[in-house]
């Protein structure tokens, strides 16, 4: 009856009140029909979102993570490196000193059988000496008793001797 009321007497009020109430019940459609799919994507929007953060913030913090644990891997690799470098410089250097100490060794073992070796020939070049003086006094003792020395004779055999040394 109040709806009668409102319609007969004002129309402007009747249309005020008509559009208000239609409104209010599109409003009700709207909130049945919209709102609720409406809110539910945004949900599920922010929801996302707020995974794609929490998602994205765990992956920074494992890449830090793995970024420290490479940097160690290389400070220790890097530790590893100089200490075998190190030790092959040691290493290098007693095969160094063992190399020149076995040429060392190797160079007074020559050196010491070539002295042996000139020994054996001065030797032997004493012996041949020896033997040929022998000869050769033996020749000049035969002829001095061969013969009667004179003076010259004397001199002419000592001469014949000097020069057969000196062809030796």
């Amino acid at each position: 009856m109040s709806f009668l009321l409102l319609s007969s007497g004002n129309t402007a009020l009747g249309h005020t009140v008509m559009t208000m109430i239609s409104f209010i019940v599109l409003l009700l459609i709207i909130r049945k029909v919209a709102w609720g799919p409406l809110m539910n994507i945004l949900e599920e929007r922010a929801k996302k979102i707020t995974d794609d953060i929490s998602t994205a913030e765990n992956e920074k913090a494992e890449s830090e993570e793995a970024n420290r644990e490479a940097q160690a891997d290389l400070r220790q690799a890097k530790t590893e490196a100089s200490q075998i470098i190190l030790q092959a410089k040691k290493q290098s250097v007693l095969v160094q000193d063992s190399m020149i100490n076995d040429a060392k060794a190797e160079v007074e073992r020559m050196q010491e059988a070539a002295r042996r070796e000139i020994e054996m020939e001065r030797k032997r070049i004493m012996h041949e000496m020896r033997e040929e003086i022998t000869s050769i006094s033996i020749e000049v003792a035969e002829k001095v008793l061969n013969r009667e020395i004179k003076e010259e004779d004397h001199r002419r055999i000592v001469d014949d001797f000097i020069q057969g040394m000196d062809d030796l």
